[in-house]
């Protein structure tokens, strides 16, 4: 089963925001109340912390904000440079695993809503005891540094950053831009020639899977797939994938999460998913209906195509035999349900 979509309210956004503009804020304290809006998961800010003179005092202050050392949090602290922010995790081993879970496939959305440009790292801990600026300078590298530590430390998408840099040619992926960049990874040529051939109405179909070795969203099949059957040659049983898939005038967005899939594998494509569904938005795309399966086997016509609702939404008269001795059964209202 997939994950839920982790909602953040407008006042999380805002509050980070008026942050950024300020230069008092040293970092907000977040957590994820399962609790709220009928049971969708929904990002809370907890705490605002105005900083000091050292930032090392400001960062070591973090472990006193943990009320609950089973709880996890989410930290957006304010570096040296006023203008940088980093996000520091604490999941610690204790917790459930449903909110280790969540707060994995909420960190992507929760970037791009507050804006990468403004994140430039993370910083992952599990025991306060990592919540001091001692165990911060030993555990984490500055972006622009890494190179000079070690290449390899640097992620595919760092390198490109980087280099966007000394070009001078930046691409943010904040809320209000949207691009390649805006994606969590990169996606490949191939994969973002394929998305504009599907918005221009040239090809039904557009396969995505995860390059985890290269850190790239690529494409699955330079075939196309007109009829359901064809495109469940392209959904793997065992690996998932995200697909866009134009049938009877209506584009649907699949995303087949396979049961023998790795546990990690879920968690980096439920994470992902919302950024590569905003950026197919970006290009003009427009998603009739999103469906989630977990087996090849369940994608069927009548897995895509909507039911026809218009006899559901007329109360159905469903008469009973008489109960002997109580006369006839009352007339009862079949309520119509929604398959969004």
């Amino acid at each position: 089963m997939a994950l839920a979509f982790v909602r953040i309210p407008e006042e999380v956004s805002n509050a980070f925001a008026e942050a950024r503009t300020g230069d008092h804020v040293r970092f907000l304290r977040l957590s994820i109340d399962i609790t709220t809006d009928e049971n969708t998961p929904t990002l809370v800010l907890e705490h605002t912390q105005n900083g000091t003179q050292s930032f090392s005092t400001d960062f070591d202050s973090l472990a006193n904000q943990i009320q609950d050392a089973n709880k996890p949090y989410f930290f957006t602290v304010r570096l040296e440079d006023p203008s940088e922010w980093v996000l520091v995790w604490y999941v610690p081993d204790s917790s459930k695993v449903r909110q280790k879970m969540l707060f994995s496939s909420a960190v992507n959305h929760l970037k791009n809503s507050l804006g990468n440009q403004y994140l430039i790292s993370d910083y992952h801990t599990t025991a306060v005891s990592e919540l001091s600026h001692r165990e911060f300078l030993r555990g984490w590298t500055h972006p622009s540094k890494r190179s000079e530590v070690n290449p390899d430390l640097m992620t595919e998408k760092e390198k490109i950053d980087a280099e966007e840099r000394s070009s001078g040619h930046v691409h943010f992926s904040g809320p209000t831009k949207v691009g390649v960049h805006g994606l969590d990874l990169p996606a490949t040529e191939q994969a973002q020639n394929r998305l504009q051939q599907f918005a221009n109405g040239s090809v039904s179909h557009v396969g995505l899977t995860i390059d985890s070795e290269r850190e790239l969203i690529s494409l699955i099949t330079e075939q196309d797939a007109t009829t359901v059957d064809e495109l469940k040659n392209f959904v793997s049983a065992t690996e998932p994938s995200y697909h866009l898939f134009s049938f009877q005038k209506q584009v649907f967005f699949v995303y087949a999460c396979p049961t023998q899939s790795k546990v990690k594998q879920r968690m980096i494509y439920s994470a992902t998913k919302s950024s590569i569904v905003g950026y197919v938005a970006s290009l003009g795309i427009n998603v009739d209906r999103s469906v989630e399966v977990s087996d090849p086997e369940d994608l069927t016509e009548d897995t895509l195509l909507p039911q026809d609702t218009s006899a559901l939404n007329q109360i159905q008269k469903v008469t009973k035999p008489k109960r002997p001795g109580r006369g006839a059964a009352r007339v009862s209202k079949a309520t119509d349900s929604n398959d969004n």
